[in-house]
């Protein structure tokens, strides 16, 4: 699958872009065109612009297995982020539901953590979602993303 070129320009020209980074192996990739080196296992990820140019930096920024996004979803059900889906974030929903409680929201993430189900917005119905998948192997969280 072809990417999507991650440092644009205007109209034609020579141009030059230095960086650096802290990463581990990697090597010069070309075209007739383009010299650019690459790493792997950078510390640094995110997103570039200037009137010029736009750059996606790290390693595979942006990509998912559909192509190029800017959404990311990584704690979709999983409320106090720590990695696991449990009773601790079954409080936490209910405390955002019913009591006013936070319901975090990841920066490219289009809804919330307890926006289980991805609809309009987090309900009943998330919460129900939520404790089919604990306790009776419901599914996981839909993918915001896809």
């Amino acid at each position: 699958m072809e990417q999507e070129p991650r440092l644009r320009t205007q109209g034609a020209g020579t141009y030059t872009v230095s960086w650096q980074s802290i990463n581990a192996g990697g090597g010069t990739v070309s075209s007739a065109s383009y010299d650019a080196q690459t790493s792997a296992g950078q510390t640094a990820i995110g997103a570039a612009a200037s009137a010029s140019y736009e750059a996606g930096i790290g390693y595979w920024y942006g990509v998912d297995s559909g192509g190029t996004s800017d959404c990311d979803c990584p704690w979709q059900g999983d409320l106090n982020a720590d990695g696991v889906r449990d009773a601790v974030d079954l409080n936490q929903e209910i405390n955002a539901l019913f009591f006013n409680g936070p319901d975090p929201q990841d920066p490219l993430c289009p809804t919330t953590r307890a926006n289980f189900n991805n609809d309009a917005a987090a309900d009943a119905v998330d919460l129900n979602l939520l404790i089919q998948h604990l306790f009776f192997n419901g599914p996981p969280p839909v993918d915001p993303c896809l």
